[in-house]
């Protein structure tokens, strides 16, 4: 049992050999770029398709975070949003209103490694007739079988978010070449690599100093990211460790503590599982709940255990508007329980008893 959950990874090999090519998984997604990070993939993408756009004008959820909006708004787009349901499943009617606008680029996404965008299939169709553009986020539906909508023009992900490496992003496109000659970003890696290695460090030694080291130095390498939104090539070493990652294992195990938190959460007062299971086909991003009252508390008390639940996301200031009542209402009350494959049965056993005895003291 790992006494910390969540948070960021770390490295926990170290390969010798340092490989340029694309691991033979991802070439499921047809002709890939390997970016150094998914915001980074965004910004080649709209250098890609410069020329080829209509307009540039983005529909894009709402339930997003700025890393998404930001390369658009850096290109001069106008970017328009649609709001989610309390299911995370696209409000049809919402984007339907944007039916005499010029789109395009239209984005959407699958959330939580669920297929929440399965109604979108019709409406990307009519987007492919009128010429608009239509990108799938995958960065939570990564290892989901069959979760690609064949409609998409292209794919974008952020592959940091799934294991511990350097940098990792990609632009995918099942019909459309993509150059794959990019700038390096070494001062990035350096960064995010010595950080990934002083967070394996503090695992095994619980250091204090060691942990505020590797937070300044994450925190210093998504600052980076912030300043600069270009599209840069993914390491070598990352590359490499992708080559060695182990799908179906990671699948196995993000399946087994996904199902063992969601039959731990049904009957704890205060948390609503989003989704009550997870088809054979899903691959479980985070396990996400709803926390009917209070959520900073919870968090807090939570970080208080060694539990480390992200929100995904902090709301844009671009949806600070009462339009996106029902997406601000989704991004008020989730949580994120992390069950991914640094951990097994009885970490997520020890979340479960956290939670019950969360929910007592907030109770009493």
């Amino acid at each position: 049992m790992i006494t910390e959950v969540g948070s960021e990874y770390w490295l926990q090999e170290r390969p010798l050999d340092r490989r340029a090519d694309i691991p033979g998984w991802l070439k499921a997604w047809g002709n890939v770029a390997l970016t150094a990070s998914g915001r980074g993939a965004f910004s080649l993408l709209l250098d890609r398709v410069e020329n080829e756009v209509l307009t540039k004008v983005v529909l894009m959820p709402a339930y997003t975070c700025d890393s998404v909006i930001d390369p658009f708004r850096n290109k001069g787009y106008e970017c328009l949003f649609y709001n989610c349901d309390g299911s995370l499943g696209p409000d049809l009617s919402d984007i339907e209103a944007y039916a005499s606008k010029d789109i395009g680029i239209f984005v959407h996404m699958g959330y939580y490694g669920e297929f929440t965008n399965a109604s979108l299939r019709d409406t990307i169709k009519r987007f492919n007739r009128s010429g608009t553009l239509v990108v799938e986020d995958v960065t939570h539906t990564l290892f989901s079988r069959n979760r690609m909508l064949d409609e998409s023009d292209y794919y974008v992900c952020s592959l940091r978010k799934w294991t511990g490496i350097a940098s990792g992003g990609f632009l995918a496109s099942s019909a459309r070449a993509i150059e794959e000659r990019l700038p390096e970003f070494p001062r990035f890696y350096g960064i995010r690599r010595e950080a990934l290695l002083l967070k394996g460090e503090y695992i095994r030694s619980r250091d204090p100093e060691t942990k505020e080291a590797y937070l300044a130095k994450f925190n210093e390498s998504e600052e980076l990211l912030f300043r600069d939104s270009n599209a840069y090539r993914m390491d070598d070493e990352s590359r490499s460790l992708l080559h060695r990652l182990d799908p179906s294992r990671l699948k196995e195990i993000r399946r087994q503590n996904s199902a063992y938190l969601l039959n731990g959460m049904k009957d704890i007062p205060g948390v609503t599982p989003v989704f009550r299971s997870y088809d054979e086909d899903s691959c479980p991003f985070f396990v996400p709940i709803f926390i009917d009252d209070y959520r900073q508390g919870w968090r807090e008390k939570l970080i208080g255990e060694k539990i480390y639940c992200p929100v995904h996301w902090p709301i844009p200031a671009a949806i600070h508007n009462e339009r996106f009542a029902s997406t601000i209402s989704v991004m008020n009350r989730i949580l994120s329980i992390p069950s991914d494959q640094r951990y097994d049965i009885s970490d997520m056993k020890r979340v479960i008893e956290v939670l019950k005895k969360i929910s007592e003291e907030m109770q009493a």
